[in-house]
């Protein structure tokens, strides 16, 4: 399913990508103040590497929006991994929520609707892809 302005995704991506650890912080922040259910997910998590491996991921699946045959396997690793963190499938929408009003914070004036829509397709992707691997692995 293609459904996402490529172009618009890389683009609003590297208007954050200077403010990467800001906007890692706004996203925990939001996510914990909002989902603070999911705190205990994160009991003995090192932040500053769990931003970079945040913002890194993103990084990758902004990289390769356009090639399916490489962002699968990526999408099917971290499912997977998450499966071992605990994650569970309806948590996949905290996150989604709180990228979502992360990246409209980084990118204010810019966050318009033909914006939201693309990060909302792509977040959406990213969601059911790594759900179905984290189901494969516990199926």
């Amino acid at each position: 399913r293609n459904i996402m302005n490529i172009e618009l995704l890389r683009s609003t991506f590297e208007r954050v990508r200077p403010v990467a650890d800001e906007a890692a912080k706004n996203f925990y922040g939001h996510m914990f103040k909002v989902y603070p259910q999911v705190k205990p997910l994160f009991a003995d998590t090192d932040f500053t590497e769990q931003r970079q491996k945040l913002m890194a991921s993103v990084a990758a699946v902004v990289t390769l929006a356009d090639k399916p045959d490489e962002l699968g396997p990526v999408l099917e690793q971290m499912g997977r991994s998450h499966q071992g963190y605990g994650v569970e499938p309806h948590q996949y929408a905290y996150v989604s929520a709180s990228m979502m009003a992360t990246l409209a914070d980084a990118l204010g004036d810019d966050w318009t609707p033909e914006v939201a829509s693309t990060w909302s397709n792509a977040l959406a992707l990213v969601s059911e892809r790594m759900i179905e691997a984290q189901a494969a692995c516990s199926a």
